[in-house]
């Protein structure tokens, strides 16, 4: 076989463009700095992609090599480490408070709970209400994420602990709820109310754990919801997406504490008010100006105020603040709940907490004497993980966590469905309806029996 091959002649037709040809797809070093900035940013790979293209009329990559590169810059930042190793690096390195539990006898991690250092400060400075939810599908194991959510008085809601649950039971909001428990640091603190949906294991254990609270039914954390999407990623882009709307939470609450002290209306500046500025937040004095122009109306009758925004903000309603018009008492007499709202007064000082570990650590020294070569070596693990938690052995789980418990039986579709229940006169039309169509298909049938009749005669 001879094979003959003549320069300057080609067996097909030259490409009018590249597009599609790996090496002219390739990004140079401003486009993967670009890339690398949107991808921190949370922009998708085709929004990526259009932008490049925006900059550089000839660019001629395709949105799988936007894919590929992503995916080599979050392997370059893990390196050799593992996933929950990734994980424990990133939140020890901004100094999160969190705890984790493998299952028995076994390195796969099965609950996950942290919370900002910030978040530990404003939970106990705002310590009245909480709302409990779960987002499903933020990760590829389908690990469910239960959100408790703080309310300052501001009217802000602020994020104040996170977790990871392998099952929704008893045992694993029991663990989740001891530690939300253990960080409100004052005698008095926990929570007033709290505000879940209708789960009633996570109900009985809030009953148990925080028995004095108030529990309320609602959904709630549609913002986190909306942030996460339906994600297939690993728990460190999980954490990373949480961590950045924690970081914008906290700057906007931040504003808002800052605008309360400073900012001072018109309307503020009479002497009803002398005593409130800098002490209530401008989310409350707005209330009570509401209040004030609906005492021309009310007057005294508590008939007519209907008395709620003192149980639901803490804040005096239109009837008391026309006793207060009128001279009866004083409105410095007011129970104000509205704490002072500085972020500098938010900071805890921990001198006066007096939190130590000699005791814990004494202990720790003579478990460790007692025990035999293998309790120690759990002992110097378990250790090793808390003051460098990039070396923690845990995995994530190997397969899609069941969050749904026992298997269910099979039902008919119309009794599975999630649409509402039907109203009372929507139940009376039916059965109406029901009865109606019953009594005309009675005379049907009765009809040719009556002729047979006849004819018989």
């Amino acid at each position: 076989m001879v094979l003959k091959v003549m320069c300057g002649h080609h067996n097909h037709e030259l490409a009018e463009t590249l597009v599609g040809h790996p090496y002219a797809g390739r990004l140079n070093m401003s486009e993967q700095s670009l890339l690398v900035d949107m991808t921190k940013s949370k922009v998708t790979p085709e929004n990526i992609l259009l932008t490049l293209k925006q900059n550089h009329d000839r660019n001629v990559t395709t949105i799988k090599q936007i894919y590929n590169a992503r995916q080599a810059y979050k392997r370059s930042l893990r390196g050799s480490r593992t996933e929950l190793q990734q994980l424990m690096m990133l939140l020890d390195r901004d100094k999160y408070i969190h705890w984790s539990r493998c299952a028995d006898d076994l390195e796969v991690v099965t609950d996950l709970f942290w919370t900002h250092p910030k978040a530990v400060k404003l939970l106990n400075s705002f310590n009245v209400v909480f709302l409990m939810d779960f987002t499903y599908k933020t990760n590829r194991y389908r690990l469910p994420l239960l959100e408790i959510v703080g309310v300052t008085s501001t009217g802000l809601n602020f994020s104040s602990t996170f977790a990871f649950l392998s099952t929704k039971r008893k045992i694993n909001f029991t663990w989740v709820l001891e530690k939300l428990k253990g960080l409100f640091l004052t005698s008095k603190g926990g929570p007033k109310v709290i505000v879940t949906d209708r789960d009633l294991a996570l109900m009985n254990v809030i009953a148990n754990v925080f028995p004095e609270s108030y529990q309320m039914l609602e959904s709630g954390h549609w913002s986190l919801k909306k942030v996460l999407g339906n994600s297939m990623d690993d728990l460190c882009s999980c954490w990373d997406s949480i961590h950045n709307v924690v970081i914008l939470q906290h700057n906007k609450i931040k504003a808002s504490f800052e605008r309360s002290l400073l900012l001072t209306s018109d309307p503020f500046k009479g002497y009803i008010y002398k005593k409130l500025i800098g002490c209530v937040s401008r989310y409350a004095l707005d209330l009570i100006v509401k209040e004030l122009e609906r005492v021309q109306q009310i007057g005294l009758d508590s008939s007519k105020c209907g008395c709620v925004l003192r149980r639901t903000f803490g804040v005096p309603y239109a009837c008391e603040l026309a006793r207060y018009d009128v001279g009866l008492i004083p409105l410095g007499e007011f129970h104000i709940m509205w704490r002072r709202l500085h972020f500098s007064n938010v900071e805890l000082n921990e001198t006066e907490l007096e939190l130590s570990i000699k005791d814990e650590l004494k202990q720790v020294e003579e478990r460790f004497n007692e025990v035999d070569i293998g309790g120690k070596v759990i002992i110097k693990q378990n250790l090793l993980e808390i003051t460098c938690p990039t070396l923690t052995s845990m995995v994530p789980p190997l397969h899609k966590v069941k969050t749904k418990g026992a298997q269910k039986s099979k039902v008919q579709r119309r009794e599975r469905s999630t649409t509402r229940d039907p109203s009372y006169f929507e139940y009376v039309d039916a059965f109406h309806s029901t009865i109606e169509s019953s009594t005309v298909k009675s005379k049907l049938q009765s009809k040719p029996n009556v002729v047979k009749k006849r004819e018989f005669q």
